[in-house]
């Protein structure tokens, strides 16, 4: 597989149709979904067209799955604020 078909499939799997594949042609496009261009970015800057397809897939995994968890850490900040605040709110404060 190479790397514009990953993205194919990426993009195809992605909500806003076809978005990841319109970074991918044109990187510094404004198409005002800045998760698509992270997505894009970050698998480009991991892509080596010298390495095998297994370890393009492997590093591209490693670096969506490291984004992921941090995604991850940041919404339950946010949930925490967001139940620290109804809290506050309940408690007239």
């Amino acid at each position: 597989m190479t790397f514009e078909e990953l993205i194919k499939r990426v993009s195809d799997a992605y909500e806003n149709d076809g978005i990841i594949e319109d970074y991918q042609q044109n990187i510094d496009g404004r198409f005002g979904d800045t998760l698509a261009e992270f997505i894009v970015r970050e698998l480009k800057d991991v892509w080596d067209d010298d390495a095998s397809f297994e370890a393009n897939l492997a590093e591209a995994l490693r670096v969506m799955r490291r984004a992921s968890s941090e995604l991850a850490c940041i919404v339950a900040v946010m949930e925490d604020i967001a139940d620290q605040a109804q809290h506050s709110q309940e408690d007239g404060h």
